[in-house]
Parts: structure tokens; sequence; C-alpha cells
């Protein structure tokens, strides 16, 4: 993949425009735009309606944080897809392997990492200190890391996890 940063909205219109007849495969070809929904000036949504009022047809996924507020928006049938917020690679990954192949109908297998053994090499369950101030962000990984054999504990902030690091470095 070859990625073109563009700070606003308006400038990813001017070069998506000004590159829509570029052919395929030069440098100057856009196949795919990736926005953001929150845009100062141009967001998202917005910049999706101007790029088709323009006659540029390429896909666009927006990724946002409140995906469900834009249920009734004019431009969501022009979107590919909407991605949550944070976003998951095999999310991208899987629109990215729709792209490739528009015959597909239906949702490719993304292979997903193995997980790893949470034993340590000397038998012992792995001990994972995680510093996050946020209770509700400290709720999540919980969750998401409970199905491995792991002792998790959490530190207020990365201070106090080198203190309790320093504590318990002898175990």
């Amino acid at each position: 993949l070859t990625v073109t940063l563009c700070a606003t909205g308006s400038e990813a219109f001017e070069r998506i425009v000004a590159a829509k007849n570029a052919p395929t495969g030069s440098p100057h070809c856009i196949d795919l735009l990736i926005t953001d929904h929150k845009m100062p000036g141009l967001d998202g949504m917005d910049l999706t309606q101007k790029l088709r009022q323009a006659g540029c047809t390429l896909p666009v996924i927006l990724v946002s944080s409140s995906p469900s507020v834009f249920r009734d928006h004019p431009a969501v049938p022009e979107l590919r897809a909407i991605l949550q917020k944070p976003v998951l690679r095999h999310d991208l990954v899987r629109q990215l392997q729709l792209l490739s192949n528009p015959q597909a109908t239906e949702t490719p297998e993304v292979p997903r990492p193995q997980r790893l053994p949470a034993i340590a090499s000397h038998g012992r369950r792995m001990r994972i200190l995680c510093a996050e101030d946020n209770r509700t962000n400290r709720l999540v990984f919980s969750k998401m890391v409970q199905d491995l054999a792991i002792d998790l504990s959490f530190a207020e902030d990365g201070r106090a996890a080198v203190r309790s690091e320093e504590l318990d470095i002898t175990n």
C-alpha cells in the first residue's frame, strides 16, 4: 500500500479530485479513502458527499467512535464501510480483502493470530501489570484477557507501575 496523508478533509478532496483521472497504477492514482468522521471543517460524511458530487467514485471507509449517529445521513449509501474506533486490525484487513476481490459475496475468513500460551518458561502463570488510570479501560481490558491463564494486576499510572515492579523485582 502507498499511503497519502492529508491534514484536512479539504486537502483530501483536492488531492482526490486532482488524481481522479490518473491512470491505475500511476503514483497519483488514489484507490481508496479512509477518513475520520469528525474532522475540522469538512468532516468525513461531507467529504464523501462532496467527492460524489465531483464525480469521484473511489470507495470510502469511514472511521468513527460513534457509528450509530449515521443511520439517517444521506451519505451512508456512498460508504464502503463504517468502522468503529479503535479500528480492529482484522476489520480493516477484511474490508481491504473485499475491495481487492469485488466478486466476493461472503466475508473472507481473516486469519487471526493464535493465542500464545500464558505460561512462563518456568511453569508458572504469566503475571501482567497494566498501567491504566481509567476504570472503564481496566474493565474492558480485563474482559478481553479473561480467558487467558494470567495473573493480571493494574497500576493507576506509569509511576505506580514502576514502583510496583521495583518492590516485586525478586519474584
